[in-house]
């Protein structure tokens, strides 16, 4: 009896010892959200995807238009398949191709729904868009999401572009912290003493000489709601050097350009419904508020925090200006005289 139990003991013994390990499966690609630029045949474009478990979600857009176009698809064995969303929800346009996240490219072609037209795509990635979570003080929530640019960062170089980006994603953050300390109240047991911060900033142009951010700064410090601020980023290169861009560079001097742009301003607020512009509150926009905009080939578009055109429940408004509607008014020598084409007058 003694015998049989040794003999199977060595038995499995030596099953296990030459048992191969299942092997383990692969811990699943993402989160990770990338910002790309490129062509879709001819038409310059710009693109967020985000990757996540074999999902891939985001949005595109034409830089002629710069209209936001829904993408929803599978990322599968280093490949992205992306559906094309009309404004109905309904496939419009397939695109596809294989993508290693890491090489700084993405290839492929997009296909009309009805598989009539193809157009081959070439995709460089600007930009990884970071997220970033912590609390601060044991009281304050902070969120951080922003554009990472990826070429400096892979050279080891330093960019004064991204030492902007940092600093716009990141002081309402230290500003928060600040009050805080100063003040010194320390209640934990309030409910108001609760605080939160959440800056954003997603690229809506990008090219090696301007490169065009909106950004947002949500704060809520206890009371009956928080509230989100418009903090767009424009940046132009000179060589080695960045500057941020003002209005005054990017319009013509003595042009009128101030009154044109109250003008234009005001009908489409009036057309959104903004109720303050409606009732006769607002009467015109004076330049001071027209510091908050973002660039683009589409245009210049400007925006406009709750409480400026309307109570709180409307939010921000938007209002995107043509170049076309500004011609002989931008400053074509300037950091937008490469996009800005239809403002010739």
């Amino acid at each position: 009896m003694k015998r049989i139990v040794l003999v199977c003991v060595l038995a499995t013994l030596l099953m296990l010892a030459f048992a191969q390990p299942a092997p383990a499966e692969p811990a699943p690609y993402g989160p990770v959200t990338l910002h790309f630029y490129g062509k879709v045949g001819t038409y310059p474009v710009e693109m967020e995807l985000t990757i996540d478990d074999g999902k891939a979600t985001g949005v595109y857009w034409y830089e002629a238009y710069s209209t936001d176009i829904e993408l929803e698809g599978t990322y599968h064995n280093q490949t992205v398949v992306l559906n094309e969303k009309d404004a109905d929800g309904n496939v419009a346009a397939r695109l596809a191709g294989s993508l290693n996240p890491l090489s700084g490219q993405w290839v492929g072609t997009w296909t009309s729904a009805d598989g009539k037209r193809a157009l081959a795509f070439d995709l460089k990635l600007a930009a990884e868009i970071v997220k970033t979570t912590e609390k601060r003080l044991g009281h304050i929530d902070v969120q951080v999401v922003r554009p990472v640019l990826v070429d400096a960062l892979a050279a080891a170089a330093d960019d004064p572009a991204q030492r902007f980006i940092d600093e716009a994603a990141l002081s309402p953050v230290d500003d928060m912290v600040r009050d805080d300390l100063n003040e010194a109240v320390f209640e934990p047991e309030e409910y108001w003493f609760s605080h939160v911060v959440a800056t954003s900033y997603q690229i809506r142009y990008f090219s090696d000489d301007l490169l065009s951010i909106m950004g947002t700064v949500y704060t809520f410090l206890g009371g009956a709601h928080g509230m989100t601020n418009a903090a767009p980023l424009n940046l132009v290169r000179y060589g080695d050097e960045v500057r941020t861009v003002a209005l005054t560079d990017v319009m013509r001097a003595g042009s009128g350009w101030e009154k044109k742009l109250n003008s234009y301003i005001m009908s489409n607020l009036k057309k959104q419904g903004a109720a303050w512009v409606l009732n006769g509150d607002v009467k015109s926009v004076p330049v001071e508020q027209l510091q908050r905009f973002t660039l683009t080939p589409a245009g210049i578009e400007f925006y406009f925090d709750a409480y400026e055109m309307g109570p709180y429940s409307d939010g921000m408004y938007s209002v995107k200006v043509p170049w076309i509607e500004l011609k002989g008014m931008v400053n074509l020598d300037g950091p937008v005289g490469s996009i800005a084409s239809g403002a010739r007058a």
